[in-house]
């Protein structure tokens, strides 16, 4: 699968997502389901926030783990973490972000991380995209899929994701903010 950038501009102050071309809409997440969102940098940039939107609140305790992971080339599956970028609060809405510094280079593929997590009773509800159709490449039967998911994910993100993670069509919208 060719890496499209999604910016090929790439202006600082921006964020950058997965699909631009998904429908937008929300998620109630479930706990310890871990998506996994490609971003590929049209250049080299540094990413100094992580961020999702909370459109409902989650109740009291509810936090979303942010990060990002590298990409296998052959495949096109996430792979070694590059980042946990920690917890933030998702028990008000609005845009929750964290701020980090992690250089990525143009022309390769990423994957931006959320993981709903805390035990709140009531999760938080995202903003999201669903793709509402796609072509399945040769290499990765999940790649006409917006993005990935990994179950049972508490704490601390993988240090690698699974070998068959399995594809999604609605995924929380994960942003990157380019420093």
């Amino acid at each position: 699968m060719p890496n499209v950038p999604n910016d090929t501009l790439c202006i600082s102050g921006q964020y950058i997502s997965g699909s631009s071309s998904g429908v937008p809409g929300t998620l109630l997440a479930p706990e310890g389901v871990l998506h996994y969102v490609p971003i590929v940098p049209g250049r080299n940039i540094t990413i100094n926030q992580l961020a999702v939107n909370v459109e409902v609140a989650g109740s009291a305790g509810s936090v979303v783990r942010l990060g990002i992971y590298d990409n296998i080339t052959a495949t096109d599956l996430p792979d070694g973490i590059i980042l946990d970028a920690g917890i933030v609060a998702t028990d008000t809405p609005g845009l929750k972000t964290i701020t980090i510094a992690k250089s990525l280079s143009g022309g390769d593929r990423y994957w931006l991380a959320a993981v709903q997590q805390g035990g709140a009773t009531l999760a938080a509800t995202y903003t999201s995209f669903t793709l509402a159709t796609g072509t399945v490449p040769a290499v990765n039967p999940n790649a006409s899929f917006n993005g990935l998911l990994q179950l049972g994910v508490n704490g601390a993100l993988p240090i690698s994701s699974p070998v068959t993670p399995i594809g999604s069509q609605i995924m929380i919208r994960v942003l990157a903010r380019i420093a």
